[in-house]
């Protein structure tokens, strides 16, 4: 069960009208501090370590889109008229393309794309729902996804807060990561790791990457350094290289300055 002050979602179908209904004002205010949102959004988006089709299932207002390295063609889609309205026009651009659609449609489809970010789609949902999609959207993507969602372990359900969304044992997901057919590397970064973010509730935030086989699977940062060509060194802790599609192990980032 999740919950956004007084609306409660149980099913995938009742997420899904949750966000169709949704206001403008509803999504800011779960964008709150808009610093932060920004923050985590980037580091969704370090999975990319080179330029190619993004897809961003839920993109809400489009932010993610400004965070992208060069190069990058970009694909967003949402239920939510609304915000593919104000993502239209707030991120105009030939590269960028938003349509109102269900996430589900484009998974049916058969569509692929380098990329897949998904960033905070995962809250309203229930937990068992998010991981029936994590392979669903792996199969979709040739060269790497990253989710974001919260630390089970560092989440406490509390009626006195205006949300409850679905959370994650980071073990479970990078187990589930690790069993997929094709993953060569995963990554999982926490938000305690991020100096601006310790002692703020984004702190039990966790970011997975995973990475194909013959990607570039570079430490997030570094790569995006590689990316925009600043080249330096980034930090290589908290990278896992999976020997089979059956085969993983657990990652816990170290500190990033």
């Amino acid at each position: 069960m999740s919950r956004w002050e007084d609306t409660v979602t149980r099913t995938a179908q009742e997420a899904t009208r949750f966000w169709a209904d949704a206001s403008l004002t509803t999504l800011n205010q779960m964008m709150t501090p808009r610093w932060a949102w920004e923050a985590w959004l980037e580091i969704a988006a370090g999975v990319i370590t080179e330029p190619g089709s993004v897809f961003e299932p839920g993109c809400g207002i489009g932010l993610l889109t400004d965070l992208l390295p060069p190069g990058c063609t970009y694909y967003g889609c949402d239920v939510n008229p609304l915000f593919v309205e104000e993502a239209a026009r707030e991120h105009p651009g030939s590269d960028l393309r938003f349509e109102v659609r269900d996430l589900f449609d484009v998974l049916d489809s058969g569509e692929t794309f380098d990329w897949i970010v998904v960033t905070s789609l995962f809250g309203m949902f229930p937990e068992q729902a998010t991981y029936d999609m994590i392979p669903r959207f792996w199969a979709a993507a040739r060269k790497g996804v990253s989710f974001t969602t919260i630390d089970k372990r560092l989440y406490a359900s509390n009626r006195r807060l205006r949300f409850d969304f679905t959370a994650h044992d980071p073990g479970d997901l990078i187990r589930l990561v690790g069993s997929l057919a094709g993953v060569e590397a995963t990554a999982l970064r926490h938000g305690r790791d991020f100096p601006h973010f310790r002692g703020h509730y984004w702190q039990r935030c966790l970011a997975l990457y995973a990475w194909r086989q013959g990607v570039e699977h570079a430490g997030p940062w570094e790569a995006r350094e590689q990316v925009r060509e600043e080249h330096g060194d980034g930090p290589e802790e908290g990278r896992t290289k999976v020997a089979g599609p059956r085969t993983y192990g657990s990652t816990l980032g170290a500190a990033i300055p």
